[in-house]
C-alpha cells in the first residue's frame, strides 16, 4: 500500500508539472529559463534578477535598473518584460498552486507542498536558509503570500498601501526559511526607496529569448 502510494504521488507531480519546462538561455545546461507550455510564456529565473543578500547586494537589480535594462537593446534582458498580473496568477496555477481568489494563499489542508516544491525549483530561489547539518528545510506545507502585508495581492497591485512597503512582492514556499520572492509591476503606483533583500523579478518573455542572444 504504501509503494502504491509513492508510486500514484511521483506520476501526479510529474502528470501535474508537465506545464513547467526548464529551458536553457545563455549556455547549454543553465536552465535559466521556465517554459510555460499551457500559455506559451518563457519566465526568466527568478534567482538571476534577485536583489541579492544584505553581504552581497546586487545594485544592477534594482527596480528602477531593471526597467532601464528592459529597453536598452544592447543589455542581455532586452526582450523580456514586467509580467502581469494575470499573467502570474496563471503561473501559479498552472503549476498546480491551489489559490485564494483574493489573497493567493494556500496553507493547511489547501496546500500542494510537491507543486510549491516544483514551481520554486523550476523558477529558482531567491532565499535559502541552510540548516547546521547543511540540508535546506522543506516542511510539509507550501503557500503563496504577498510582501504588501496581509493585503489581497490583486488590490494590493492595483491600490498601493499607504505605509512603508509599497512594492508588491508576490512570495512562494515552502516554510519561512526557503522561498522565492519577486516583484510585480510597480509602475501603477508611488516608487519604492527600500532595497528589498532576497527579491527577484517575474520577467516574462513572448518568444523564446535564447533566440535572442
Amino acid at each position: 500500500m504504501k509503494i502504491l502510494l509513492i508510486v500514484c504521488s511521483f506520476l501526479l507531480s510529474h502528470l501535474c508539472f508537465a506545464d513547467l519546462k526548464k529551458i536553457d538561455w545563455k549556455t547549454p545546461g543553465d536552465g535559466l529559463v521556465t517554459l510555460d507550455t499551457n500559455s506559451g510564456l518563457y519566465w526568466l529565473n527568478l534567482n538571476y534578477t534577485s536583489l541579492g543578500s544584505t553581504d552581497e547586494p546586487n545594485l544592477n537589480n534594482t527596480y528602477g535598473k531593471i526597467v532601464q535594462r528592459l529597453v536598452d537593446y544592447n543589455d542581455e534582458l532586452y526582450g523580456f518584460r514586467y509580467a502581469s498580473l494575470d499573467e502570474v496568477k496563471n503561473l501559479y496555477l498552472n503549476a498546480g498552486l491551489r489559490l485564494n481568489e483574493n489573497r493567493w494563499f494556500q496553507t493547511g489542508k489547501n496546500a500542494t507542498p510537491l507543486h510549491t516544491k516544483s514551481f520554486i525549483d523550476r523558477l529558482g530561489y531567491t532565499y535559502i536558509n541552510i540548516t547546521s547539518a547543511g540540508f535546506q528545510r522543506y516542511d510539509q506545507f507550501g503557500y503563496t503570500a504577498t510582501r504588501c502585508g496581509d493585503a489581497p495581492v490583486a488590490q494590493c497591485y492595483a491600490l498601493g498601501k499607504p505605509y512603508a512597503d509599497y512594492i508588491v512582492i508576490a512570495g512562494v514556499g515552502l516554510d519561512k526559511y526557503d522561498r522565492t520572492y519577486a516583484m510585480l509591476d510597480q509602475s501603477y503606483g508611488r516608487p519604492d526607496t527600500q532595497f528589498k533583500y532576497h527579491t527577484g523579478h517575474y520577467l516574462v518573455s513572448d518568444i523564446n529569448p535564447s533566440k535572442l542572444q
